[in-house]
């Protein structure tokens, strides 16, 4: 029952961390017909707010170094170097435009800083747990519940993040600059995703060739794509 019950609880914490960050997205890249993220264009975005969008910017730290950890304690096979990766990207993801377009109207650096302190303190935290406190990978046991949710949890990343380079490709034509690097960057982490996806299958003793194939089939297709539009603005810009 106790057993069961911290289960519940840990699901509940992961899940409710996970949306923390989809709102994050939500907040900061543009998905919507704005220049920038609803936060840099809206009245949060005043610079008598600075601390508050400091504490923001390295509060979502902590929820990634949150996430990173429960990911290492369900399924130790994941490195901490390779959690480390993953969130400290996503991390930079999730703040590079909304950053840029803060520290342009307030002229200065304060923001920038801000982001390369949570870059540092993610890749830190996972270096240091990795060496001090060591993932018990020999009591493993695959096909345990947990590897399993990750494995569809990583699903839904992968989704969110094609989704999102498509639409920041299309919004591209109507808004040249930082649009086309986020659709690079969107497919990127989904590529860094679908990576894990396929390692936590085969994991579990699935099969992924079919998966691996097609994968590699779509990420060069996208990437194509993805070039021809640039290339294709340079030439008509």
């Amino acid at each position: 029952m106790i057993q069961k019950l911290n289960n519940v609880v840990q699901v509940s914490l992961f899940l409710i961390l996970t949306f923390v960050l989809y709102f994050l997205f939500v907040l900061t890249i543009p998905i919507f017909q704005d220049s920038h993220g609803l936060l840099a264009v809206n009245e949060l975005a005043d610079i008598s707010r600075r601390g508050f969008l400091k504490e923001l910017i390295f509060g979502s730290a902590l929820v990634c170094a949150l996430l990173g950890t429960v990911m290492l304690s369900w399924v130790p096979l994941l490195a901490p170097g390779v959690i480390a990766s993953l969130w400290s990207t996503t991390y930079f993801f999730i703040w590079i435009d909304t950053v840029f377009a803060l520290s342009v109207q307030a002229q200065s650096l304060t923001f920038i800083w801000t982001l390369a302190v949570g870059m540092i303190f993610l890749n830190l935290y996972f270096y240091f747990l990795g060496f001090l406190a060591p993932m018990e990978i020999s009591g493993y046991k695959p096909g345990l519940w947990k590897s399993k949710f990750l494995v569809y949890w990583f699903c839904v990343w992968m989704s969110f993040y094609f989704g999102l380079s498509i639409l920041m490709a299309l919004n591209s034509f109507e808004y040249p600059g930082f649009r086309l690097p986020l659709a690079f960057g969107a497919v990127a982490l989904c590529f860094l995703n679908y990576l894990l996806y396929l390692y936590l299958k085969k994991s579990e003793g699935g099969n992924v060739e079919n998966i691996s194939r097609w994968g590699r089939f779509v990420f060069t297709l996208w990437l194509i794509c993805l070039v021809a539009i640039g290339i294709g603005q340079k030439w008509i810009g």
